[in-house]
């Protein structure tokens, strides 16, 4: 009977660390938002929002900045999923990195990989 109540005991107080650590790693971490399709400037308010920085911006545009608000998301650093598929989880405050290309580019390129593909007789579901 002893040992059933002090394995209860270490079972509770186990429990408890871990839901005081769980709330602790909410206050300190969040997970990576997905931003790759966002625009510029959804991608930014999602950062902010989930209290990260805006990190490094790169793109094929060099300093021309009056573009910037017709590029989207192509790529981010730490990425929202990791190799396992799960989602990522970072301290709040750290930075991500955007790579962003411009939007016409981008539905060039699909209507090219479509034009191969119907070519080639492949279908994607």
């Amino acid at each position: 009977m002893k040992i059933s109540i002090i394995a209860a005991l270490i079972f509770f107080t186990c429990e408890s660390i871990h839901a005081q650590n769980l709330r602790l790693i909410a206050k300190t971490h969040s997970y990576v938002p997905d931003l790759v399709g966002m625009s510029l400037l959804e991608a930014k308010k999602r950062i902010k929002s989930k209290r990260f920085i805006v990190g490094a911006l790169i793109t094929d545009l060099g300093t021309d900045a009056t573009l910037l608000d017709k590029l989207i998301v192509i790529k981010q650093n730490p990425p929202a999923k990791n190799s396992k598929g799960l989602n990522t989880y970072i301290v709040k405050g750290r930075v991500i990195d955007l790579w962003l290309a411009r939007e016409f580019i981008i539905q060039d390129t699909l209507s090219k990989v479509h034009d191969t593909l119907s070519r080639s007789k492949i279908t994607l579901k």
